[in-house]
């Protein structure tokens, strides 16, 4: 005798049903009521890589209830080979793409948490036949790389890299059409014009800061206030731009009198654009890898990346006996502090002094560059010229 299933049984059957896409975003609704949205956006979007391979593998997963620990393993070793995303394009065209640079463990395990709190809620609300246990067993967390020391460049090669940087800036043709007596004296002329488009500021800039590339890049005077020597770090309308840890923070100069000068000399060389370090038609500059690459070879560095002049200065400052607390070195740097703790412990023999340049090792050499590109002027009797709403 067939027996009537009862309406729970029935409701049962219509969830294992459902496609596992309209479970998570059963899933996202759930976890958002009660919630505010930045703490939701994090959740949906480390859940939208789930619903992206459950797209282009539906024969795994046909529907809720055919959910499987095989078709869960098989997720983790996607993401296990997945790579981080990078933004491209700017302004409203902006969007990301993944990138070259495989996903971090603790990133990796950040999706794991994603998609195993969905799953496990799933399993309680009768959507997949799989239990709580199940779903944890056939999903174990990656385990974690051990975090390798930061490359760092020691005061030597910081001096041989700003001697490269000064000799890049300042290296220019011997003669010019309007001197081409300059070719037969053997006396270069002095309108010659440079061989290379200047890096030095955004370099110079970038040491002293301890920034990320890109928010050197899109550093605007606007956000320069001098009164307290900050400069505020912003998302960027122009662009589209955004901060990478999407907080807003401040990046001292008072303890860098020479990044003061620098930025007043930058200032004062400004011609109308926003940007401390100026592109062309007031969008910001472009980083320029072969530039870079040429200076690191004449450094005799060899193969790194800019990346190293950030490590570098976190390392100086955490090893400096004057230097900022674990905590303000975490907000400088962007960071959490228990990342910065692991990170950046002492990795340089400190640098007596109590300003940045000292830190480093390097300032006697950065004022001989600075005076070579004539980046530090002296302002005595003139007034800061104030751009694009800077504080004065």
């Amino acid at each position: 005798m067939l027996l009537k299933k009862s309406a729970v049984d029935l409701e049962i059957d219509r969830r294992r049903q459902l496609s596992m896409l309209e479970v998570i975003d059963a899933y996202i609704e759930h976890y958002g009521k009660g919630r505010e949205e930045r703490l939701v956006k994090p959740e949906r979007s480390r859940l939208r890589r789930f619903k992206e391979w459950l797209i282009a593998n539906k024969e795994l997963v046909p529907s809720a209830g055919g959910l499987s620990p095989f078709a869960i393993n098989e997720y983790a070793k996607y993401l296990a080979g997945s790579t981080k995303l990078k933004w491209s394009g700017e302004g409203e065209k902006a969007h990301q793409v993944p990138s070259q640079r495989p996903l971090a463990g603790e990133s990796l395990n950040a999706f794991r948490r994603a998609a195993v709190a969905c799953l496990r809620w799933a399993s309680r609300e009768k959507y997949v036949t799989l239990s709580v246990h199940e779903v944890s067993e056939a999903f174990p967390q990656f385990k974690l790389q051990e975090i390798k020391e930061p490359e760092c460049l020691s005061p030597d090669q910081l001096k041989r890299l700003i001697l490269a940087v000064e000799t890049h800036d300042t290296d220019r043709f011997h003669g010019s059409r309007q001197d081409k007596n300059a070719y037969y004296t053997g006396v270069q002329s002095p309108v010659a014009k440079k061989k290379h488009k200047e890096i030095g500021p955004l370099l110079l800039v970038y040491m002293l800061t301890g920034v990320r590339l890109g928010e050197a890049l899109h550093l605007r005077w606007e956000n320069v206030d001098w009164n307290r020597k900050i400069v505020r770090l912003k998302p960027d309308r122009n662009t589209g731009w955004k901060i990478k840890t999407k907080r807003e923070r401040t990046i001292p100069f008072a303890d860098s009198p020479l990044l003061e000068k620098l930025l007043s000399a930058l200032q004062l060389k400004a011609n109308g654009s926003p940007y401390i370090i100026a592109g062309s038609e007031g969008q910001p500059r472009r980083f320029d890898r072969r530039s870079w690459d040429s200076l690191a070879n004449s450094a005799g560095l060899g193969f790194v990346t800019p990346q190293i002049l950030r490590s570098t200065f976190a390392s100086a400052l955490a090893a400096a006996k004057e230097g900022p607390s674990p905590y303000e070195l975490a907000y400088r740097m962007g960071h959490r502090v228990t990342v910065a703790e692991r990170y950046y412990v002492v990795h340089v023999s400190p640098c007596k002094g109590s300003t940045v340049e000292e830190w480093l090792g390097i300032k006697e050499e950065l004022e001989k560059c600075l005076t070579a590109l004539n980046l530090l002027p002296t302002l005595q009797g003139q007034e800061k010229v104030q751009v694009y709403g800077a504080a004065e």
